[in-house]
């Protein structure tokens, strides 16, 4: 009889070790699943796969008379696609500017945009890169800028350049009628 419950026991004893060594296997299945391939890659879960240690290899196991159970099936995985990211804020190169200030009497934004410009009809862009800039009233001392682009001389403007800009202003002006019809001859007396 003694030995009949000691083969219990020792029968117990194995079959508590089988089933604690099944149900450890069973748990290791289910921690070890592979994640699901989605249709987008995850870009953080294969930096987290590639940093992560490998797994130790599991010991051999002894031979198991009772077949082992059936792994349980793991529930798929739903991973987020990741949110894309944020897009790069896009900044507009800084225009540069060249600073004219204005010296002589006469000065105009026509004038000063040919000076530096070569084109006259250039003071438009002058007036928008300067919008506090009243074009009619323009004094000595203000500071107009000049976008770079458009500049062909860096040269300061010269008086001389603004004195024949009116010059030659003055010899284009159009004769009156009584220049026109102004006769050549003796003078009368008036007595």
């Amino acid at each position: 009889m003694k030995t009949d419950f000691a083969k219990k026991i020792r029968l117990l004893g194995f079959v508590l070790v089988g089933g604690i060594f099944c149900w450890s296997c069973a748990t290791k299945a289910a921690v070890r699943e592979e994640p699901v391939p989605s249709a987008t890659p995850n870009f953080e879960a294969a930096t987290a796969a590639k940093e992560s240690p490998p797994t130790p290899p599991e010991p051999p196991q002894p031979p198991n008379k009772e077949p082992p159970p059936a792994p349980v099936p793991a529930a798929p995985v739903r991973r987020e696609p990741s949110p894309p990211p944020p897009a790069a804020k896009e900044t507009k190169p800084q225009e540069i500017f060249f600073m004219h200030t204005v010296k002589w009497s006469g000065e105009t934004l026509s004038i000063i945009a040919l000076w530096y410009t070569r084109e006259q009809s250039n003071w438009k862009t002058i007036v928008q890169a300067n919008p506090g800039l009243n074009p009619h009233r323009i004094f000595g001392g203000n500071e107009i800028l000049i976008p770079e682009k458009l500049m062909k001389t860096h040269d300061p403007l010269p008086k001389e350049y603004v004195d024949r800009f009116y010059s030659r202003a003055k010899k284009e002006k159009p004769k009156t009628q009584e220049e026109e019809l102004k006769l050549f001859g003796p003078k009368k007396s008036s007595k």
